[in-house]
């Protein structure tokens, strides 16, 4: 169940084959409407996240290996990715100051940012890990920062610097008072980590900046 990112009284539910639409202005919560996947094969939805752009008028879904995005003032189809992965898709996420990016990650080990204005190939895709990627997150304020978990028992924080809204030929600036007249080059690629015993299902920034 996601929470809609700017209407307090809206959620949203992903179950096998339908995302549910909530009012949960009152106790009861209603329902509002239902957004049914059709097709072959029985497909299924695995995970699903608000659009924090469009007004928030669009959820996004991940289902097999494709992503398909609904109007929910509609139901109908708004833009989809197909194959964007090999394997399944298990997490996404949008970058809140790049209205057309979307993160997305699978059992492949990849982790891939596309511009769904053409889905041909993503901008950005790296396989850093050994084994299913679990969760992806950008981080909001400073959205070349990627967060990602995965069974292979790591939690990586790596650089899109490449992609990010930040991005001015490479250069990222440091404003703090501290470092005032400094600036930093970044690469794309892991920029550090954190071993675990055991996979990592999820990982989440702080609400600092």
């Amino acid at each position: 169940t996601e929470f809609h990112p700017n209407d307090k009284t809206k959620a949203a539910s992903v179950t096998d084959n339908q995302v549910v639409i909530w009012d949960i202005s009152s106790e009861n919560a209603e329902n509002t409407s239902n957004i049914a996947l059709e097709g072959k094969n029985n497909p299924k939805f695995t995970t699903g996240k608000w659009n924090p752009h469009q007004n928030g008028n669009q959820f996004a879904t991940a289902t097999e290996t494709h992503l398909k995005t609904y109007d929910i003032r509609t139901g109908s189809l708004a833009w989809n990715i197909d194959n964007v992965h090999n394997q399944l898709t298990r997490d996404m996420d949008f970058n809140l100051n790049k209205q057309y990016h979307i993160a997305t990650c699978r059992d492949d080990g990849f982790v891939k940012i596309w511009d769904f204005r053409q889905t041909s190939a993503p901008v950005y895709s790296r396989t850093d890990h050994s084994h299913w990627v679990w969760c992806v997150r950008f981080n909001p304020c400073h959205d070349q920062l990627l967060l990602t978990a995965s069974s292979d028992a790591r939690v990586l924080l790596s650089s899109a610097a490449s992609v990010s809204s930040e991005n001015n030929e490479g250069v990222i600036h440091d404003d703090s008072s501290e470092n005032q007249d400094s600036k930093q080059i970044l690469s794309d690629g892991p920029l550090q980590w954190c071993e675990h015993e055991d996979s990592v299902y999820c990982a989440e920034w702080a609400p600092a900046e």
